[in-house]
Order: C-alpha cells, then structure tokens, then sequence
C-alpha cells in the first residue's frame, strides 16, 4: 500500500504568502504543515509519493529522498483538480492501494493505523475520513456523508443547513483501493469531460458512486483544519499550537515573566527586562525583544527576528529577520520573512504582510488586506484592501524565490 500527498495546488487564496513559499511547507504549530502528514503515513504505508506542480521546487529541497510526480501544469489556471491529480498520480507511480491525503489537510485524533486497518478488513473500495462538526451551521461548507452503520449511503455536497442529512464532513483522507483507481476513476473523469464538466469536486465523485460501490467511512472526533485561506491559516496554526511541549533553552537570555503553557523559547534568544510571554508561543533562535513588549499567546516568531520595546504579538505568524519597531500592534496576521515594520503601526485580524516588504510609522493596516512582497506602506497610511505589486525587477524576484524561512 502506498501514500499520495496532493501539493500540486498553487495556493493564490494565500497569497503572497505562497509566492515564496508552497502552501503545504507553511509553518503550523512551529513545524511545515506536510510533516505532521507525513508522520501520520509512516508505519503505515510501504512508500510516500508527493503529487506536485512543477513550479514547487523548495517542496523538492524540503523533502529529499523522497518521491516526486509533477503535474505537466505551470499556472493556477491549468491546474489538476484533486480527482485529476490522483488520477495522474497512481498512474505514474504504479498502480496499488493508496492512502490519499491532502497537503492543506491538518487533523489530530485520527488514528491512521486503525483507519488503514478497518479498510484492509472491511474491505470497500474507499474509507473515507470523517469529522464530525459541532457546529451545524458549518456544513454548508463541506460535502457532507451519510451513514449506515459504516457504511456511505449518501452525500452532499456543501448543502444548505436546513437540507443537511448529517454532520459528518469528508475530510480529504481516503483509503482507496485499486480496482476503484484502475476503473471507476477514469470512468467518473471520461464521464464528466463528456459532459463539459471539470471532474475536480472529491464530494461529486464520491456522491456519484455512493449507492453503487461499497463506500466506507470512519468517524474521527479531535480536531480537523486546512490552512488554504488566511483566516483558515491562522486559526488552524492556534489549534496546532495547543499541542506545542513548552521547553525554555539554557543558552537563552530570558528576563521575562512567562505566563500559561506551551512556551518554547530556543537558542540564543535575548528577551530585556518587563517583558510578558502568554503560551502557547514559539520564539526561536537568535530572536530579540525589547522591554515590556507583549508576546503570545498562539504566536510563533521565527529566527534573526527583532521585537521593539512596547510592542504587542498576539495570535500571530512572524517569519524570519523581521524588524518590529515600537509599541506596534498586530493580531492574528501573518508576516512574511524580512519584513521591516516601523513604529507604532497596526496590523489587524487576517491580514498577511509580504516578503521584503516595508509598513511605515503609524500605518494601519486593516483587517483581511494583503501586502505584497517589497511593497512599502507609507507613514500614517490605512489600508484596508490588497496592494498586489507585479515583482518585475530580476534581482528582487530571485531574492524571494531563494528565500527559505527555515534558513
């Protein structure tokens, strides 16, 4: 049995933080999101396969040693959809069982041995993953499976909540069998072409063939999130960081009172006097922060990064040599490697700032805008939408697509 990771998507709804970075090796809970996939796949599969585009070459850097198939795609338009990309990939990995994942995937609480086990004795030609949502008003986000026993007998597609049939959303963890891959899949994709229909919705596969073939689903409680938007991103990387194991280095600097669990702060950190840490936060090396700053909780503050005195980090993503000055405020934003960001500014919910790029003194931005690399904010400026900024420069475009946070 082997294991397929699907990365092949090209992430604009993250943007620009995926201009730099493929949207799978983003850091969740202090570590890239594909290696808590990855952990899930060892024991359990004989070989781990990564679905690509052809553009993902840090993927590549990341992940030695491991084997690549690259979708013959280079723009987000002539992508492979999910069904497409499995469909591409077994083929030319080889034919056999596989565990499908995919790459924006972050769950805790399946057992993946027990899942892989009940698919091998029950033998249907899929297991699929199934959350449970507490909260019924999110099923309209989801395709929705319905249950006999362990059986699939039914599914819906993103159905309005009243219409909803249950509260069990597919994630997208499947067990898949080779008869199904060999023979029902590309029937399903020549079926849909014919029809001038793009075969890329896993819910439309799966409610086509739910009262046909032996559709199995397992139930998993604990917690289930992608990282494919902002906001998604964000709150997905707070979850993860409720598992982070605190541990304070001895070779840090640290003269800060540390409040709540979870608070990993590593080498060579230099924290001055007044300063508060609220786990869960991640603080790593080489990392400075200036006296009574406030930082955490569900923060995470990459390497060679300095915090100005005064300033406040809550709920949010800081990558590598960023410059923080004063008494700046940000919450539940992203800000990408070598950002300099100038005194007293604001940066708000869901917002990502850029690579390379520069906020001015007293600048406010507002919730939900993005800022592209080596754009600069002047002093005083509010925004409150995207700056994209077309990176023609050479110099400037190589300098971001060599750049590497965990470097």
């Amino acid at each position: 049995m082997k294991g397929l990771i699907l990365v092949g998507g090209y992430g604009t709804r993250l943007e620009p933080l995926t201009l730099r970075t493929p949207k799978a090796l983003l850091p969740v809970g202090g570590k890239a999101n594909i290696t808590y996939i990855i952990d899930l796949l060892k024991g359990v599969v004989d070989e781990i396969i990564i679905s690509a585009n052809e553009k993902q070459k840090k993927m590549k850097e990341f992940l030695k040693g491991y084997k690549f198939v690259l979708e013959p795609t280079n723009y987000d338009s002539d992508k492979f959809g999910a069904i497409r990309a499995i469909h591409y990939a077994v083929n030319q990995a080889g034919m056999d069982d596989y565990v499908v994942v995919g790459g924006d995937n972050w769950l805790y609480g399946l057992d993946m041995k027990e899942f892989v086990k009940n698919y091998k004795e029950k033998k249907p030609h899929a297991n699929i993953a199934l959350f449970w949502l507490e909260d019924k008003s999110l099923v309209k986000y989801y395709g929705i499976a319905v249950l006999e026993g362990d059986r699939i007998v039914g599914f819906q597609e993103k159905p309005k909540v009243e219409e909803a049939r249950s509260r069990l959303a597919s994630t997208m963890v499947y067990a898949i069998n080779k008869e199904f891959l060999e023979k029902y899949l590309p029937e399903y994709i020549e079926s849909r072409i014919r029809m001038g229909l793009r075969p890329d919705i896993p819910g439309e596969l799966w409610q086509h063939y739910a009262d046909r073939l032996f559709l199995m689903g397992t139930e998993f409680k604990g917690h289930w999130g992608d990282i494919g938007k902002p906001k998604t991103y964000i709150e997905t990387n707070k979850i993860a960081m409720n598992y982070v194991k605190g541990n304070v280095s001895k070779e840090a600097e640290v003269n800060a009172k540390l409040v709540g669990n979870g608070i990993v702060i590593k080498d060579d950190v230099r924290i001055e006097e007044g300063v508060r840490i609220k786990g869960p936060a991640i603080i790593e090396e080489n990392v400075e922060i200036g006296k009574n700053a406030i930082i955490g909780p569900y923060t995470h503050i990459m390497h060679d990064s300095k915090i100005g005195e005064g300033s406040m980090i809550e709920g949010s993503i800081v990558f590598e040599r960023v410059e923080v000055g004063e008494y700046v405020r940000t919450l539940n934003c992203v800000i990408d490697g070598e950002v300099k960001i100038g005194d007293d500014a604001r940066i708000e919910d869901f917002s990502i700032i850029g690579f390379g790029s520069e906020i001015g003194e007293d600048a406010r931005i507002l919730s939900h805008s993005r800022i592209w690399p080596f754009v600069r904010v002047n002093n005083e400026a509010v925004i409150k939408s995207d700056i994209i900024w077309p990176i023609v420069d050479t110099k400037l475009r190589k300098r971001l697509l060599e750049s590497k946070y965990w470097e």
